[in-house]
């Protein structure tokens, strides 16, 4: 059961205690000594009575209990502080006048929405446009949502111009499509844009009936493996962005193309030997690590949800054996955390939480992706 205390959301996962701070955003677990110390500090115990109460219960001396302590004091202050995500890539400010030079602009449109996206250089589009290309429409009068993408100095800025102006700045082209992508789903999704609990970095499959998140660090076999299941029939929801609603806890598509690193070539390139025309490419910029391969099926329109059944983490080892194994909640926790975007608020942590503790949360390490696939075939049966 997890209570809200102030601006803080705590409770028990697994064999551990989870604690969200919401003016950071920040998550913490604790162990049940370091859970005692937040608890008495949550109700405003005193220093000296909480020292000596702890030394007593954990039998230390008072000194140790003080240090303790302390110790604990200053981590929750740390995560209480430290603004995770908003630091880097969520400082907003109100749309500027100034007039912006635009190099080029491209018209999409995806789940019958229509959007336009205009670069101030054709590097910058380079880091979004490819992706998205297989969703380009002509230009349409009526477009009005648009986003607007340039550069002020080091920083990079998203303004967006619709039915509400807001601009961003981000030192990182990644943080810029991550939050231009979670603006375009809110446009798609207009029923969830104020419902979204988490946008993961994971691929998604489903098998019209429910939906396995595959998450895991950039390089661990995601997108390899997404392919090849796609191959076997199942859909592909997404490659590496996956907006998870707090009203149904459904995963919802974003179709963009798949990336197919030089490193998977060899076992996909048999399969889909279209991958050899598919260059990630813009305007004669273009790297040779990465292909893009389409997500086929396409999704029809409207787009469907499907509610998650599992969450495998992926853990590719060349010299392992295969094995798949369940994870304790805060194990996996501690996984989602670091591969997930989750919005700002103690309702959407809530709800996150009440989401999270009903799947089934695997670790799958791994050698042979074929392998891997098979293994995650049977968690869909």
């Amino acid at each position: 059961m997890f209570t809200v205390n102030g601006n803080t959301l705590s409770g028990k996962i697994g064999n551990k205690f989870l604690v969200y701070f919401e003016s950071s955003n920040n998550w913490l677990l604790l162990e049940e000594p370091a859970w005692y110390v937040f608890k008495n500090l949550q109700k405003k115990v005193s220093e000296v009575t909480l020292s000596k109460s702890f030394a007593d219960r954990y039998k230390i001396s008072l000194n140790e209990s003080k240090l303790f302590i302390a110790e604990v004091s200053e981590n929750i202050q740390d995560y209480s502080n430290i603004k995770r995500d908003l630091s880097k890539s969520h400082l907003h400010r109100k749309t500027t006048q100034k007039k912006t030079n635009i190099a080029v602009s491209h018209f999409y449109r995806m789940n019958g929405h229509a959007f336009s996206i205009s670069f101030s250089s054709h590097e910058l589009a380079y880091f979004v446009h490819p992706l998205l290309k297989d969703f380009q429409i002509n230009q349409e009068s009526t477009c009005s949502n648009s986003y607007q993408i340039y550069t002020e100095g080091k920083k990079i800025i998203l303004e967006i111009k619709g039915k509400e102006n807001r601009i961003f700045e981000f030192s990182q082209p990644p943080e810029l499509k991550k939050q231009l992508f979670i603006e375009i789903s809110n446009l798609i999704y207009p029923e969830e844009a104020d419902n979204w609990i988490s946008f993961i970095h994971a691929s998604a499959i489903t098998d019209q009936n429910k939906s396995i998140v595959l998450s895991s660090p950039s390089g661990s076999g995601k997108s390899t493996l997404s392919a090849l299941l796609m191959n076997e029939g199942f859909h592909v929801l997404s490659d590496d962005f996956i907006p998870v609603s707090g009203n149904s806890g459904k995963a919802f598509p974003f179709p963009v193309s798949i990336s197919i690193k030089n490193a998977a070539l060899p076992v996909l390139s048999p399969i889909f030997p279209e991958l050899a025309k598919r260059k990630y490419s813009y305007e004669g910029i273009q790297t040779e690590f990465v292909k893009l391969l389409p997500i086929n099926p396409p999704p029809v329109e409207p787009f469907k949800s499907f509610p998650v059944k599992h969450v495998v983490f992926l853990e590719f080892k060349p010299e392992a054996d295969m094995s798949l194994a369940q994870l304790s909640q805060d194990e996996a926790f501690q996984h989602f955390f670091d591969n997930a975007k989750i919005v700002t608020g103690i309702k959407a942590a809530n709800q996150l939480i009440k989401w999270f503790v009903k799947i089934p949360c695997f670790k799958l390490q791994y050698h042979d992706p074929l392998m891997a696939c098979h293994e995650i075939f049977k968690l869909f049966k």
